[in-house]
């Protein structure tokens, strides 16, 4: 394989997944499977079932390939007062 298309390649690659993350962005919590297991995951680790990294959670929802934290950040708090416990996120402006 030339080097001219290997960087073909890497380029089809490259295009595939930024596709893919636009679909998932726009489907994202809005995809009826991904948004329920989103919200048991956020049950769990509210109710301290498992471990969670909440800065990591939001570092992630912010970072530029998702963009998702307002849909997050809205489906967590939803979950804890649906629970009666209080959002990691509360004191947030």
């Amino acid at each position: 394989m030339s080097d001219a298309e290997i960087k073909a390649a890497l380029a089809d690659i490259d295009a595939e997944r930024e596709a893919t993350v636009k679909h998932l962005k726009m489907a994202g919590l809005c995809y009826p499977p991904a948004r329920d297991c989103a919200r048991k995951l956020a049950a769990a680790a509210l109710q301290g079932e498992i471990e969670l990294d909440w800065a990591e959670v939001r570092r992630l929802a912010e970072d530029r390939a998702y963009r998702i934290w307002p849909d997050a950040r809205a489906l967590i708090d939803e979950e804890a007062e649906a629970l009666q416990i209080r959002s990691p996120y509360h004191s947030d402006a």
